[in-house]
């Protein structure tokens, strides 16, 4: 199932990415700050994403599933 570019960790990381090549980092961005942020707060304990490609925006879990050995 090619589901691998459906969620919020690859649309952050491709805008993360598009922001850079325009000059916006981490040190000079809000956008790029909030960015990150946002990543972090999604990381599980033992460091992984564990995202499911059946992420519902208005899930209470905010998308985190169980991990999988490729995440």
């Amino acid at each position: 199932m090619g589901s691998w570019g459906i969620c919020f960790t690859y649309a952050t990381q491709f805008a993360l990415e598009s922001l850079s090549l325009v000059g916006e980092t981490y040190e000079t961005s809000p956008y790029s700050r909030r960015a990150c942020e946002f990543l972090l707060t999604k990381q599980r304990k033992d460091g992984g994403w564990g995202e499911s490609y059946k992420v519902r925006h208005l899930s209470s879990d905010g998308g985190v599933g169980p991990d999988t050995d490729n995440e």
